[in-house]
């Protein structure tokens, strides 16, 4: 399996590389983010597209970080960025290294699909449809929140 891997303060975070439609490593054109959620930066246009930007680090109760990069996902439809940080690679795990989430994991629990152990490093890896919330105005969302 192929994991486009991250860090945000000291843990390391994982997202299948299939569910990336693309990596900016930089945006100008900010839409404004009214009505929207805190953890939604802003919502910007990048080649095009109409996207939302999501710290994940505030989404998963860590401190606010310096953003350097968006990650555009396709979720459920609909393209998402998640603003991360700095240092990033691209790894091929073995699906034995992928195990169910341990019960202590709880602030981002909701959040983690299982967790791999790579080299010297636990990856805990995002199930993306989890980060929009079901009535985030997406395919299959109300269109209440954003």
């Amino acid at each position: 399996m192929r994991i486009f891997s991250f860090a945000i303060s000291d843990d390391h975070f994982g997202i299948p590389i299939e569910a990336i439609a693309f990596i900016e490593g930089r945006w100008d054109t900010i839409t404004g983010r009214t009505g929207a959620p805190s953890y939604i930066k802003e919502i910007i246009t990048l080649h095009g597209l109409t996207v939302p930007i999501y710290d994940l680090a505030l989404q998963l109760g860590y401190a606010e970080q310096k953003l350097e990069y968006v990650v555009v996902l396709d979720v459920k439809g609909a393209k998402i960025g998640l603003a991360i940080s700095g240092a990033s690679e691209v790894i091929t795990v073995d699906e034995k290294a992928i195990h169910p989430v341990p019960v202590v994991v709880s602030t981002a629990r909701h959040f983690i699909k299982s967790i791999v152990f790579y080299q010297e490093s636990l990856i805990s890896l995002i199930d993306v449809n989890r980060l929009i919330p079901p009535d985030a105005g997406y395919p299959g969302g109300t269109g209440n929140e954003i």
